[in-house]
């Protein structure tokens, strides 16, 4: 009997392995644009990605009872990014200084896309998880409280001021030479 549990063993992983690929097949564009949206940067966002597949790939044996793995995913990507901002904060300020002195401004850093990158950079990470999880991925208070580990209240705090700061970074600055 011990020998059929061994043989099977494989087998079953091998079921499961395939189970965990087809879901991280479909599943990975999704995760993509929320790891996008929390990093703003595309490698970082890849790399989020990876490794949040990683754990959920990992946890795989204990999802497939009946759970849905999306959410278990998606609170596992939140703590990736909210964890790494802490242990990176630093360093992850201090590079993009160090390349715009040494670079210089690029030409066409002024689209659309840059000033919206730079407006969600003010934001500190749990705002702009919450922010994310509400806009990108059209969830509801208890999913995103679920996601970062936090009351309802305080996802309502989050996505109220988070807003605020994007709102005041988007109102115009009035010149200087006019009257208000």
């Amino acid at each position: 009997m011990g020998v059929e549990v061994v043989q099977e063993g494989p087998a079953t992983a091998r079921l499961g392995d395939e189970e965990f690929a087809r879901w991280a097949e479909g599943a990975g564009t999704r995760l993509l644009r929320l790891a996008h949206a929390l990093t703003g940067r595309r490698a970082d966002a890849e790399d989020l990605t990876q490794d949040t597949l990683v754990r959920v790939g990992l946890a795989w044996h204990r999802l497939r009872a009946g759970e849905e793995p999306f959410p278990y995913a998606r609170r596992t990507m939140v703590n990736l990014y909210l964890n790494g901002r802490r242990r990176h904060g630093l360093w992850q300020r201090l590079v993009p200084r160090l390349a715009t002195e040494t670079q210089g401004p690029r030409p066409d850093a002024d689209d659309g896309l840059a000033s919206a990158r730079a407006l969600l950079d003010r934001l500190p990470p749990r705002q702009r998880a919450a922010v994310a999880l509400r806009y990108l991925l059209d969830l509801d208070d208890p999913a995103i409280a679920a996601a970062l580990g936090c009351s309802e209240a305080t996802v309502r705090s989050h996505v109220s001021r988070g807003l605020a700061t994007l709102r005041a970074g988007l109102a115009p600055t009035p010149d200087p030479g006019e009257d208000p």
